[in-house]
């Protein structure tokens, strides 16, 4: 059985203000701490993963306008982001608090919730009105339409796969590593409509950091300060994030139709490597 952690002061202070939104916003019906925290794996500087449920869409409507003031009742906010729409979690939203605690707000409803991979896995249940959010969990997962969302993913992913070759080719660095970095979110798209329900033990930021690892392993770390980076990284790079997109892009295919979108991979696929290639040809010269 896995040793759960102890919660650190300054996070048991601040799940402690989460359950008193139980009095001060009653347009929250549910309120749960996912993420390292909610499975007892969290380390002293984890940020708290929120997801609130919402059953009434005049109430979900306020949260998602007002989620801001909602947050502030939990502290000083000195930055907030959002509301950032992920598809499958819903509108999520970043709160910067004071002492540089980070606290990451995911906003669910009932047409939302059933398809939220979070779902399944294990988390702290802070209050649960009416047990309104087990109700939905109980309901059949209303889906989003994957083919759209594939075919979005994978146009943004080659796209951004053109640009980013280019830029090497120019020798911009910052800017091919910009692209890469949108081509990586495209990636996770792609892995969490793979995985509609994550498997046993996995979540989709394990994920990340399973790609992240990879990279890594194959000597495309991209440092945060220029002088570090270099072009073969960010080649090796590109090119690991296009195979994997490929081969997750047939996996997909066994759920919906994507040829479409396989014939304009293998097309920008081909061409990116014959650019990279003359590329490395070109440096060595």
């Amino acid at each position: 059985m896995d040793r759960v952690s102890p919660l650190p002061r300054r996070m048991k202070q601040f799940i402690d203000k989460c359950r008193s939104l139980c009095l001060l916003v009653p347009e929250i019906d549910s309120l749960m701490v996912g993420g390292s925290v909610g499975r007892g794996a969290h380390e002293e500087e984890s940020d708290i993963d929120l997801f609130v449920f919402s059953s009434s869409e005049p109430h979900y409507q306020y949260l998602l306008t007002h989620m801001n003031r909602v947050a502030g009742l939990m502290g000083k906010i000195i930055g907030f982001r959002g509301p950032t729409w992920i598809d499958t979690f819903g509108y999520s939203f970043t709160a910067l608090y004071d002492d540089l605690f980070v606290c990451q707000i995911n906003l669910t409803d009932a047409a939302t919730l059933p398809a939220t991979p979070m779902r399944g896995l294990p988390g702290m249940m802070l209050f649960d009105r009416g047990k309104r959010y087990e109700t939905a969990l109980r309901r059949r997962a209303i889906l989003p339409d994957e083919r759209a969302t594939f075919s979005s993913a994978a146009t943004l992913f080659w796209l951004r796969a053109l640009f980013a070759s280019r830029e090497l080719q120019r020798g911009g660095l910052w800017m091919a590593i910009q692209y890469l970095s949108e081509m990586r979110d495209q990636l996770l798209v792609l892995l969490r409509l793979v995985n509609s329900q994550p498997p046993e033990g996995l979540n989709y930021r394990t994920s990340a950091k399973a790609i992240e690892r990879d990279i890594r392993d194959a000597g495309t770390a991209l440092a945060p300060s220029l002088p570090h980076y270099n072009t073969r990284a960010i080649a090796s790079a590109i090119r690991f994030c296009m195979r994997t997109f490929m081969q997750q892009s047939h996996r997909l295919a066994r759920k919906c139709e994507v040829r479409p979108e396989l014939k304009l991979g293998l097309k920008v696929y081909s061409h990116v490597l014959r650019v990279l290639a003359q590329h490395a040809v070109s440096a060595r010269k």
